[in-house]
């Protein structure tokens, strides 16, 4: 059993041996630590690698298939174009021959065209009969319903019934099979000869395109690569393989049997993954392309079965071994020097220990002597034990506890004797204090009360009684309400006949500081005063035993305060009216004051302290040094400043700034600037603007003659002259313009306004200005924005007209694709926003009758849900087309405001003709005979109507709301009444 001599030569060697026994351990666990982490880590880094390049191949095969993807929209498009033009040449062709030819005759010719043209034809009565079909004759002479495809669909009778309608229809199909030959994949339009009154339509194999699409996709595929091995390989779902290693194989190879040299069949295994999955990676043998033995290749192949085609491509899994070798060869030498710097630490860590261990001991006996010893002395002395003399915080604290009793035992010897004191001493400050207050409180100037708990009134001194104008006598146990006082607050309300400041206090028991009051006087005025009011508690502090309040009269001050206000409030508003501040700076005392509109033109916040270099940081760096200059030259040379300068302002914006000051001596002596500034940043823009408008105007002056479409007519609307511009845009010579009227050459002679109405109008003094459809010499539309102005000879007499115009055609065709609904060719509501209030402006000046009505197509929700959104929006269209057979003229409006809502806009019709003419619409969209068996109006597609007529010479101020709502309110009641029906309100 060891034994030790003390205490710290114990703890010397406990502590040497734990760190001998923590050191090797933490060695030992710290080398195991270094060759696991190592371990794990060549193990992650191969792991890394391998997914890395599984990464990138799958990235590789990723592209190809986006790649195949856009060949096949491609191939989509060329055939949906093939099929489009076909059909348009034989429709174009059928209109021509069937004035000539008989009906027989017709079919042949139309079959023997779609020969030329490469594509098979069918032709239908409007009864759904086949006439003809070059590729089925089998179907000649059953209807359409009877054909099903493989799909058990009837593709044929989808075509008839849209070509009723009067649209193309298109469609894809797989043809039903027969014997000798499986299901053809086709795609069919179709669409209603007028002429001939037959349903002609083409269709072709797609086989055809899809064949040519896959070659060539093939071929692409077999010269990519992936590094200096990594080929495409191509195969298909029959076990022919048909590009690998960079070369694409016409005819393709059997590949089904492949073997790698482990007997593994890859190709059946890779086929059996894809016809679950759309990709699979897969490892197997197979040589480099240059030959040799099969090395183990990683490879990722995805599946296309539309194209029957099988892809990929892979890597050899022993260059990512040969990398790995490398990286791994780094790691061991890196992990060998870590090792050998692990063990050098640890050893110079026990040597620094063994050297702490062995202070640690010394320095604890040192304490423990110290220690008894101030301890000794303590208990015999009242010495307190000096901690600082003490090595560790255990003895420190025990000095700690020690002292403390010691100071506990001195001071409660001392506290007896000072309590003994300071009462004696506290008796007689207070007889003292009584007397000397009741003697203040007499004479102070300030008015004094003390009330108690209840608010009455224990004392009120001579000052307080004369500014409330009360007596003497009487007042003492009183409470203020009991005198009855009115008492106002800060706004001059009055409160009653009780002081706020005191209530409050008497009830919240927190003092009131500064409160101001007022208190009406017999004659109508208010005295001011400032209250202070400070709570007395009861011995325990529960509650409040007494209240003191004094009272300072300010009424003077108070009425030259609130003027000041007024004052101060009227230059601020001008101030902020006119965009000027002013600011006065005091040389002598340094003070500075600026006004509200000095902070805010120079976006300083309000009340922040500024000196000048703090001002002069908001000053533009080009303004800056100069602006210093000024105040420094006014400063001391009193050489008063006009200038301008930048600054920038919390949102980092750009302001102009004029300013001026000037300095001045007080009647005291004192040197004081004063200055105003103003925000001219709109000034200077406003000059900016104008220089930028005349050197623009000089620009416009040179290029006017050549670009302008300018012209000149006589007083009877005959052109006399015309620029280059003019003549460019309309086609016409200078000789063929001159001598005519400009309504020769409009689109529409009768387009509002016309020429005459536009000729009376400038003869009169007025300008017109407006937009204008023409006619160009090879009759193209175009469109121009013209102003026409009065030309006066120098008496002021009207001679004739000038007239500048600009070509806004393109800008009309963006127009009226921004104001025309995408799926109808209907305009759209913005159109119906803008022409509806101009057609009431035209209306209106010509005393006419307006119409306008609204439309729904009936229960179109329950026709969505049961024949799909593609047939509704074959109706939607169905019903557009018939709105516009009947809108002809150019007055005459159609629109589809939203979902099923049709809008019709017409005017010159009174009620009679209104109805007769909405009657022949609704009649002819039931006559579409589109099917709709949730109708309960009828058993076709119908639509309700309600409108208004309004005879604007008689009811001018209805505005395009009033319009709106009660065609709205009729609609809802065709709706009510049973649908299909039209209901018109009139007004005038």
């Amino acid at each position: 059993m060891l034994k030790f001599k003390n205490l710290s030569e114990q703890i010397f060697l406990s502590a040497f041996t734990a760190a001998v026994v923590t050191v090797v351990t933490v060695g030992f666990l710290w080398v195991k630590e270094i060759n696991t982490r190592f371990d794990e880590e060549a193990a992650t880094l191969k792991t890394a690698q391998i997914n890395s390049r599984k990464e990138l191949i799958r990235t590789q095969v990723d592209e190809v298939k986006a790649f195949i993807d856009f060949e096949k929209g491609r191939t989509e498009d060329e055939i949906g174009r093939f099929i489009s033009a076909g059909l348009e040449n034989i429709l174009a062709s059928a209109g021509q021959i069937a004035k000539y030819e008989k009906h027989n005759e017709l079919l042949s010719s139309l079959i023997s065209l779609a020969l030329n043209l490469q594509t098979d034809i069918f032709i239908l009565d409007k009864e759904g009969m086949f006439l003809a079909h070059s590729s089925m004759p089998e179907l000649i002479g059953s209807h359409v319903f009877t054909y099903k495809d493989a799909d058990e669909l009837s593709p044929y009778e989808t075509l008839f019934k849209n070509a009723l309608t009067g649209f193309k229809a298109n469609t894809r199909f797989r043809s039903a099979p027969k014997e000798e030959r499986s299901p053809l994949d086709i795609s069919a339009s179709a669409a209603l000869e007028k002429r001939s009154g037959l349903i002609i339509g083409v269709q072709i194999n797609r086989e055809l395109f899809l064949g040519r699409m896959r070659e060539k996709i093939f071929r692409s595929l077999a010269h990519m690569s992936l590094g200096q091995d990594g080929y495409f390989i191509v195969a298909d779902f029959d076990g022919y393989l048909h590009a690998n290693f960079g070369s694409f194989y016409d005819p393709p190879l059997y590949f089904e049997k492949f073997q790698d040299s482990t007997g593994k069949y890859p190709y059946l295994e890779i086929k059996e993954f894809l016809e679950k999955e759309d990709g699979t990676f897969y490892s197997y043998l197979y040589p480099r392309r240059k030959g040799g033995k099969p090395l183990n290749k990683i490879s990722y192949f995805a599946a296309d079965r539309e194209l029957n085609a099988i892809y990929g491509t892979g890597l050899y899994i022993d260059d990512i071994e040969a990398e790995y070798e490398a990286e791994k060869t780094v790691m061991a030498a890196r992990t060998k020097k870590s090792i050998i710097q692990t063990v050098a630490v640890l050893l110079v860590t026990l040597i620094v220990i063994s050297l702490i261990a062995r202070r640690i001991s010394e320095r604890i006996k040192r304490s423990f002597g110290s220690f008894m010893l101030f301890f000794e002395r303590g208990r015999d002395e009242n010495a307190r034990i000096a901690p600082d003399e003490l090595f560790f915080t255990e003895f420190r604290i025990l000095a700690e506890y020690a002292n403390r009793m010691i100071d506990e035992r001195i001071g409660f010897e001392n506290r007896l004797e000072e309590k003994h004191l300071a009462l004696l001493k506290e008796t007689e400050e207070k007889q003292e204090t009584e007397k000397r207050f009741k003697t203040v409180i007499a004479v102070m100037r300030e008015g004094v009360l003390i009330q108690d708990g209840q608010g009455r009134i224990i004392s009120i001194n001579a000052s307080l009684r004369e500014m409330f104008g009360i007596g003497d006598t009487g007042i003492i146990g009183r409470t203020l309400e009991s005198v009855g006082l009115k008492f106002t607050d800060e706004t001059d309300n009055v409160t009653g006949s009780f002081c706020p400041p005191i209530a409050a206090c008497r009830t919240n028991g927190k003092p009131s500081v500064d409160s101001i009051i007022g208190l009406k006087k017999p004659d109508g005025n208010t005295s001011w005063f400032i209250v202070n009011v400070m709570p007395l508690f009861t011995s325990n502090a529960d509650r409040v035993d007494k209240t003191a309040a004094t009272f300072s009269d300010i009424s003077t001050r108070k009425e030259l305060h609130d003027e000041l206000e007024k004052t101060r409030a009227s230059l601020e508003n001008a101030q902020t009216i006119s965009n000027i501040g002013n600011w006065e700076w005091n040389l002598r005392s340094g003070r500075l004051w600026l006004s509200r509109m000095f902070y805010t033109i120079h976006g300083i916040r309000e009340g922040q302290e500024v000196v000048l270099e703090s001002f002069l940081e908001k000053v533009h760096e080009h303004d800056r040094n100069r602006l210093k200059k000024h105040l420094q030259d006014l400063a001391r040379k009193n050489i008063p400043f006009e200038t301008e300068y930048k600054v920038s302002d919390q949102s980092g914006q750009d302001k102009w700034v004029h300013a001026k000051a000037v300095t001045s001596v007080l009647k005291n002596g004192e040197k004081v600037i004063t200055g105003t500034v103003q925000d001219i940043t709109a000034m200077r823009k406003a000059q900016h603007e104008l220089k930028n408008a005349y050197f623009k105007l000089n620009e416009y002056v040179e290029i006017i003659d050549e670009n302008v479409i300018v012209s000149e007519t006589d007083k009877k609307g005959l052109i006399t002259s015309v620029s280059k511009a003019f003549c460019l845009v309309s086609g016409f010579s200078r000789e063929e313009l001159i001598g005519k009227k400009h309504n020769d050459f409009k689109y529409d002679r009768n387009d509002p306004p016309t020429a005459d109405d536009i000729r009376f109008m400038v003869l009169s003094g007025e300008k017109w200005t407006g937009e204008v459809r023409n006619r160009r010499k090879n009759g193209e539309l175009y469109w121009v924005k013209a102003t026409v102005s009065p030309k006066f000879n120098p008496d002021g007499t009207v001679i004739g007209m000038l007239s500048v115009r600009q070509d806004i055609t393109d800008r009309k065709k963006v127009e009226e694709l921004s104001l025309t609904d995408e799926l109808t060719g209907l305009h759209n509501r913005r159109f119906f926003n803008s022409v509806l209030s101009a057609e009431l402006k035209r209306v209106r000046r010509d005393s006419k009758f307006l119409t306008f009505v609204l439309l729904d197509v009936d229960k179109f929700k329950e026709y969505n849900d049961t024949y799909g959104h593609t047939q509704g929006d074959m109706v939607l269209k169905s019903v557009a087309h018939c709105l516009k057979g009947f809108m002809l003229r150019s007055s005459d409006y159609s629109f589809r405001l939203g979902g099923e809502e049709f809008g019709l806009l017409f005017s010159g019709l009174d009620e009679e003709k209104s109805a007769e003419f909405l009657e022949k619409i609704r009649g002819a969209l039931e006559n579409l005979m589109i099917e709709h068996t949730g109708n309960p109006a009828s058993k076709f597609v119908t639509s309700s109507f309600g409108g208004i007529c309004v005879n604007l010479a008689k009811y001018p101020k209805i505005d395009m709301d009033s319009l709106y709502k009660a065609a709205d309110e009729e609609l809802y009641k065709s709706k009510d009444a049973g649908r299909n029906r039209i209901s018109l309100r009139t007004m005038g």
